[in-house]
């Protein structure tokens, strides 16, 4: 007799040979009305004059003395995470700008099938957008592989000031900076697997298998529905981004390779930097990353969240991260 587990496995395995390839208008009418908005918001800035940046940039107040704040999305989602901490970001008046732009791979910016995916190039794309937009003096708030974005623009800027802009102040969620204690989630080391990330980003890139795994990330303080994680979903799948995710997650790789020059960079940096961590992240376990904050990185502040927090604070605890927010920028 045949165990419901296996009755399941069956049916993916067979229901994969029908590859699911929705046009982005297919998408776009299972969009939210939040995502939709989010989404019509937005507009295209010309990266190296061939690809497409998604972005939003809203101007708060006219005082240019004032910086902007640009917000860095994580692995494997989009600049929608933030949309949340938007809404409340827009009711003060204490900053010029807020910017947020999806990277190329990943949301709605293009996704190129034939291209070098890489940290360097995603702070490039910073330095890029910002001076497009004439920014010269920016809060920077970051999550996941936004951390390891945030890193090598701060090394670039300990180098003699290499960006175009200045970070007046720093903002870390729940980035993996220490490889040591990182701990990839089972899909994230399947996408890396040689014989099995093409197969598995483009035959079983499902939404059934998505949500499974993607809310274990998320601390039981969040419930998530079903609008709630086809969003999520769906921005992911925007532009074909599934068969992209094998090589955007490289970033894993780049992390080994320049983790210490990363680490180096946030103790050499005088720029305040603030670490925010939800404890019931899997990625990050709650047993060693707070500890290794402290005694590795001592100039860096932390505040911990709810045990009930997980990967995504900005999402999960929004209100309480704006007030931390708030209180270490002033």
């Amino acid at each position: 007799m045949f165990r419901p587990s296996l009755v399941i496995l069956i049916a993916l395995i067979i229901g994969s040979y029908y590859y699911d390839n929705k046009s982005n208008e297919q998408l776009q009418s299972e969009f939210s009305q939040i995502l939709l908005n989010w989404f019509r918001q937005g507009t295209y800035f010309n990266y190296k004059n061939v690809h497409k940046i998604f972005y939003i940039s809203e101007e708060l107040d006219s005082n240019e003395q004032l910086p902007s704040l640009v917000l860095l999305h994580g692995f494997p989602t989009s600049s929608y995470d933030y949309q949340r901490l938007w809404t409340l970001i827009r009711q003060e008046n204490k900053f010029k700008s807020i910017i947020a732009f999806d990277y190329l791979g990943y949301g709605f910016s293009d996704k190129p099938i034939d291209y070098e995916y890489s940290i360097f190039d995603m702070a490039d794309m910073v330095d890029k957008l910002l001076l497009h937009l004439n920014i010269t003096s920016v809060y920077v708030i970051a999550h996941d592989v936004g951390d390891t974005v945030a890193q090598e623009l701060l090394r670039r800027d300990n180098l003699s000031g290499q960006n175009h802009f200045k970070i007046e102040k720093l903002i870390l969620m729940n980035g993996g900076l220490f490889t040591d204690i990182y701990k990839p989630i089972i899909t994230q080391e399947i996408l890396r697997t040689r014989y099995l990330k093409d197969v598995v980003s483009k035959y079983f890139f499902k939404f059934m298998i998505f949500k499974y795994s993607f809310k274990k990330v998320f601390g039981s303080l969040t419930h998530l529905s079903d609008e709630n994680l086809l969003d999520f979903f769906n921005c992911i799948k925007y532009n074909s981004g599934n068969l992209v995710i094998p090589m955007t997650i490289g970033y894993m790789h780049e992390r080994l390779q320049y983790g210490e020059a990363w680490i180096d960079a946030l103790n050499e940096t005088m720029i305040p930097t603030l670490f925010i961590y939800g404890p019931a992240d899997p990625i990050n376990p709650r047993n060693k990353f707070p500890q290794k904050i402290l005694t590795q990185l001592p100039n860096v502040r932390l505040n911990v969240l709810s045990e009930l927090v997980g990967h995504y604070p900005q999402y999960e605890d929004t209100f309480t991260v704006w007030q931390l927010i708030k209180k270490f920028l002033n």
